[in-house]
């Protein structure tokens, strides 16, 4: 296996969990980049490089809620992969497993793709189905995509390892794309101009 150089950007326990099993297979792991005080600790006391962003072979982006510049994805010599808490090309932006939860959907997943410019908007390396359980919390769907995040990820460095990085084009462009400031409607307040299971619901899908 060719040992690889990694940079791995992001800002919750997943991109420090990334990077451990990145290193657990052989691969270098040249910066680590994080705003979190607690990650930015947690990362130098693993002895990774805490550092902008740096010269590799692939950026790996965990968790990493800014669109990243043309600069630092120069940087990666053989590309850029994120990971979405969403289906692709059916939900993209932010807070998307609390938008799917709020528009009643029943099935859910998380897409790994190439960063390739546009929000979102790469091809789609993999894809893992994510359940949604009757009654869901924002809690409950969150940690049930980043289990999936987590137990995918080996199979993810295992086909970057194996040079399996084109991915598949996205069919079309998203079609359900959440902004930073997008809210529920009426502000999210309870009333009786719904059914009472829409109010549970947007309940549910706003309890994190």
């Amino acid at each position: 296996m060719t040992k690889l150089q990694f940079a791995v950007i992001g800002n919750a326990s997943l991109a420090l969990e990334g990077a451990k099993l990145l290193l657990a297979r052989g691969h270098q792991v040249v910066s680590f980049t994080a705003q979190d005080p607690a990650l930015i600790a947690a990362a130098k006391a693993e002895g990774l490089v805490v550092s902008d962003i740096a010269e590799c072979d692939y950026l790996l982006s965990l968790a990493h809620l800014n669109i990243l510049d043309a600069a630092s994805l120069a940087k990666a010599r053989r590309g850029a992969v994120n990971f979405h808490d969403a289906p692709l090309p059916e939900r993209g932006g932010l807070n998307a497993p609390v938008w799917a939860l709020l528009q009643g959907e029943t099935e859910h997943a998380i897409t790994w793709h190439r960063i390739t410019g546009g929000v979102d908007a790469g091809p789609v390396l993999l894809r893992v189905p994510v359940a949604i359980m009757p009654n869901d919390s924002a809690l409950a769907l969150n940690a049930r995509c980043w289990e999936a995040a987590r137990e995918s990820l080996p199979q993810l460095i295992q086909m970057l390892e194996q040079g399996q990085d084109q991915g598949t084009a996205q069919a079309g462009a998203v079609q359900n794309m959440h902004r930073r400031a997008d809210r529920p409607q009426g502000a999210a307040m309870i009333t009786p101009s719904v059914t009472a299971a829409d109010n549970a619901r947007m309940v549910h899908a706003l309890d994190h």
